[in-house]
């Protein structure tokens, strides 16, 4: 696509005495007529959405996966995990797919506590749910968005020192209550959620919520439907709060909350 108009722009703007801490607004707008946009690169649009990001806030890009891909995650997610033992490995050369029931027992191994359960996927595996065939053309936009090349660090392997991960987190009833965090933000200068669960019909209560600048908790998951990609700068601090509270956990049903993360992050190699 040639120039990335997106990346100088970042760059200029970006300092750690500056990154935003709280959110400043959530906004919404068609996945499609985002993407539209995105490409285009008009000057005004590149300049107004860094400034929005970078000043605090969230994007909501509304039908960004069909709701039928959603579903057919969850179900197949759900049935290769029930097929395979829950594991770790570290990300290194020839790590494969894995899931991990991350509870109470394991919890304090993670930098944040919470109990969940993730499924781990890599590129240069055979991608069992063929999930980097559909989610490669949302990623590679925002990506873009970033200031990356579209397709970067899609052929990387741990050796190269970041590599592409899809994580599949589900919240059973009952379990949940990540504390508030900020992301990751030198490799990927976005959190990107697609979300795979509605709430008021797969749970009742809790789910994802951000901080504003006098603390107070804004409510991101009653907005959210099946389908949305949710985009926001990585500093912003945000949390999950448990998923149906007192509700028995049952870490054998699919039900609950369920949402997929993109992320380029660092191997264990460097």
């Amino acid at each position: 696509m040639g120039i990335n108009k997106f990346k100088p722009l970042w760059e200029s703007l970006e300092d750690p005495s500056t990154q935003p801490k709280r959110v400043r607004d959530i906004k919404e707008i068609q996945y499609e007529d985002f993407k539209k946009k995105v490409y285009q690169q008009d000057n005004d649009f590149v300049k107004s959405i860094i400034n929005s990001l970078y000043a605090g806030d969230f994007y909501i890009l509304r039908n960004g996966i069909p709701k039928s891909f959603c579903e057919k995650v969850k179900q197949n997610t759900f049935a290769w995990g029930l097929k395979n033992p829950s594991e770790f490995y570290k990300m290194i050369e020839g790590i494969p797919d894995y899931h991990r029931i991350i509870d109470k027992s394991v919890t304090n191994k993670y930098k944040l506590n919470s109990n969940r359960h993730n499924y781990y996927f890599f590129p240069w595996n055979h991608d069992p749910l063929n999930l980097f065939t559909t989610l490669n053309d949302r990623w590679r936009m925002i990506k873009f968005l970033i200031g990356l090349k579209k397709d970067q660090y899609e052929k990387n392997t741990p050796n190269d020192g970041v590599v592409d991960r899809i994580v599949i987190t589900h919240y059973p009833r009952g379990t949940g209550e990540l504390e508030t965090h900020s992301d990751p933000y030198i490799i990927q200068r976005l959190t990107i959620s697609l979300m795979m669960s509605k709430k008021g019909i797969d749970f009742e209560s809790g789910g994802i919520f951000l901080l504003d600048k006098s603390n107070n908790k804004i409510d991101l998951e009653d907005k959210l439907n099946i389908g949305d990609i949710v985009i926001g700068y990585a500093t912003i601090v945000h949390g999950v709060d448990i998923i149906d509270k007192g509700a028995p956990i049952d870490w054998n049903k699919n039900i609950g909350r369920w949402w997929i993360g993109l992320n380029s992050t660092s191997s264990d190699v460097n």
